[in-house]
């Protein structure tokens, strides 16, 4: 099932994505329901017109990495705690795996201040 939204977007002869009114205010284009200087087209059409470039290659990359980080660091902790419940209390096991995920926490928060003040408007 497909969801047909229609927007107006501008066509552009670049690689870039359509927009309407880049750096303005798209309510200010429009004209009783019409835009001036766009025409209507599909999400998917203007998608499937793409072709997928080197940054979004990099992207998935770049994610791609920061996830396969992140679980090896959850995986090697799940091996450390039964070697370290042999050597320290119990309570301070618990608190090792605590750290990993309170760690997750605030780095989420922190990354996701940066991503919403920073990130690509």
């Amino acid at each position: 099932m497909s969801i047909h939204h229609r927007h107006p977007v501008l066509r552009t002869n670049s690689d870039s994505m359509p927009v309407v009114g880049e750096g303005t205010d798209e309510r200010a284009l429009l004209v009783d329901d019409e835009v001036l200087g766009a025409e209507m087209i599909e999400y998917e059409e203007a998608l499937e017109s793409r072709k997928v470039g080197k940054m979004q290659w990099v992207t998935v990359l770049v994610c791609g990495m920061g996830n396969a980080i992140d679980a090896v660091e959850v995986l090697s902790v799940s091996f450390i705690i039964p070697v370290l419940s042999s050597e320290v209390p119990a309570e301070h096991v618990g608190y090792l795996g605590a750290a990993v995920f309170l760690g997750m926490l605030v780095g989420a928060i922190v990354a996701g201040f940066f991503a919403d003040r920073y990130g690509r408007k």
